[in-house]
């Protein structure tokens, strides 16, 4: 339809998992995660020693760890694994993941277009792409260089690519950061004590407000 999804089954399910995994006790304390280094402290510290069993994030983590890395970690292909977010029912296409986290690109009122494209370029080329992409832990956008045993080499990084064929992608939509933010906000709403119909209302209508009404729709 084209319209932002307000309420659905979907949202409500996700919400009431995370709720259930803050009612029972097995997520770490929200002062740990509310502070805006959550992230950061995760990947590394928590994870490198061993104080944390089980993290959602992406590929990207295991920059982290390189031997150039910020939070260099030995052996991490051994002592870690990295598992796909199954679908809620199981049903296909079983795995779920999201893509299009940021891209290079060309500002519509760049005073050098031309120059900046010629940047993109070297960017994008071969070598310098590799390089990037193998040190930083992102998963390339290039078939030819997925293909490459430079980049099939680094740990996870042939599971990881492989799950971008049942991807989502992010909306290419100048809204989407707002929204975006709107669904962080209810979901830090919801671990924090909130109701989720109190939540999911919430989240409606700050939606509302920055892509208009008419835009959203609410699934039953």
């Amino acid at each position: 339809s084209g319209k932002w999804i307000v309420d659905s089954k979907g949202i409500r399910d996700s919400l009431k998992f995370l709720q259930d995994i803050y009612k029972n006790g097995y997520g770490p304390s929200l002062d740990l995660v509310l502070n805006g280094q959550a992230s950061n402290t995760s990947a590394r510290e928590y994870m490198p020693s061993g104080k944390l069993g089980i993290t959602l994030d992406g590929i990207w983590i295991t920059g982290n760890w390189k031997k150039d890395g910020v939070s260099p970690w030995p052996n991490y292909e051994k002592e870690c694994g990295l598992a796909a977010m199954p679908t809620n029912e199981g049903q296909d296409p079983k795995t779920v993941t999201l893509a299009g986290g940021w891209g290079l690109s060309i500002p519509e009122n760049a005073d050098n277009k031309e120059a900046t494209f010629d940047f993109l370029k070297h960017m994008m080329s071969k070598d310098v792409y590799l390089s990037f992409i193998t040190n930083s832990g992102n998963i390339c956008t290039r078939k030819d260089i997925g293909e490459m045993d430079e980049y099939t080499k680094q740990p996870f990084f042939g599971f990881a690519t492989e799950l971008l064929e049942t991807a989502g992608y992010r909306p290419q939509n100048d809204k989407y950061s707002s929204v975006s933010t709107g669904i962080q906000s209810m979901v830090e709403s919801v671990v924090s004590g909130t109701s989720i119909d109190d939540a999911v209302k919430q989240y409606a209508s700050d939606t509302a407000a920055v892509v208009g009404e008419e835009n959203t729709v609410k699934e039953k």
